[in-house]
């Protein structure tokens, strides 16, 4: 149950090159309005697209934190510090586009996590009450910072475990002085970055391919087991090992086995990681097919290597025959 103690709202208006920054903290009847930022931390903390990292040993962003901790420093100033530095990082990039960053020190059960959630600023119309010659009329304006409703996802944010000073967080690469830079890990935090779950999936598939490619191998046979893989062992204890993985994906081949899980160490997959059941095993559930006369199928990842349900025979005259067996009904 995610509980908001505090909040503060700052302004990125690159549109007007102003910074607006709040005075002070929000009161409690603002607090209670916060039901959209609520819910979105609920989903951050469950989501398999933030990347998670650790303070490196020269960051002095990381003294910020542990005064917060401490209730050295409060929300507003260590907000402040994050909001200026923000800002002026996004207006030396390649991207500039105005933004809302909000702030909020939350509970979420016994952990103690503050939470930076930028948003990409809207264009919205309301309506507003006027007059004219004394007469009131309803009429429309445009509002030019509509924040986000709890459907749409934040557009970078930080999440800092305020116990462990463990880090996550949603970044864009942008350019600044020519070379392509996380802002949030290489200039405002200074943290190491691990891939997200999202991303492990995702490296996964492509070295798989990539391995296919090298050896001449079908691609469509060894990337469903990849995903079977991920589909059967995860639900026994969550973790997803390369070695298994590959002992799965190229049985019976020592060399090739050794080669796939250095080529994804290599691109910076931990050997072994507690992954985010829920979207791993979504990510994974089917193996899409298509053919040259625009046919597509959808195969269950674990059918997909079982001749007893599904087979791809290749033909004499180089055509292929594709077999769905033991079905019960079709509709």
């Amino acid at each position: 149950m995610i509980q908001i103690k505090t909040a503060v709202l700052h302004v990125l208006d690159f549109a007007h090159d102003h910074l607006g920054l709040s005075e002070q903290i929000m009161p409690d009847e603002d607090l209670r309005q916060l039901t959209f930022a609520r819910k979105q931390v609920e989903k951050l903390l469950e989501s398999p697209t933030l990347k998670s990292g650790e303070f490196l040993p020269e960051s002095h962003r990381k003294a910020d934190f542990v005064k917060y901790a401490n209730e050295e420093i409060n929300l507003l100033e260590i907000s402040t510090i994050l909001a200026q530095e923000w800002y002026r990082l996004i207006k030396m990039s390649d991207k500039i586009e105005p933004a809302s960053l909000l702030c909020v020190d939350v509970y979420d059960n016994a952990k103690h996590l503050l939470v930076f959630m930028k948003y990409k600023t809207k264009n919205g119309y309301m309506y507003a009450t006027k007059t004219v010659d004394g007469k009131k009329y309803e009429g429309i304006v445009e509002n030019m910072s509509i924040l986000p409703n709890t459907a749409m996802s934040v557009d970078e944010c930080i999440v800092v475990d305020l116990d462990s000073l463990s880090i996550k967080y949603k970044d864009s690469i942008r350019v600044i002085e020519g070379q392509e830079t996380s802002i949030i890990s290489d200039r405002l935090l200074f943290c190491t970055s691990n891939l997200s779950h999202k991303e492990i999936i995702s490296t996964i598939r492509n070295a798989t391919e990539d391995m296919c490619e090298t050896y001449e191998m079908d691609k469509l046979s060894h990337v469903a087991k990849t995903k079977a893989y991920i589909q059967e062992k995860l639900t026994e204890d969550g973790y997803l090992r390369l070695n298994e993985l590959a002992s799965d994906v190229f049985e019976n081949n020592d060399a090739m086995q050794g080669e796939f899980v250095q080529n994804l160490v290599d691109l910076h997959v931990p050997s072994d990681v507690f992954m985010h059941q829920g979207y791993a095993q979504t990510a994974t559930k089917t193996q899409k097919i298509k053919t040259d006369t625009g046919i597509e199928l959808v195969i269950p990842s674990i059918y997909f290597d079982d001749p007893e349900h599904f087979e791809i025979i290749q033909n004499e005259d180089t055509s292929i025959t594709i077999q769905i067996k033991n079905i019960l009904y079709v509709k």
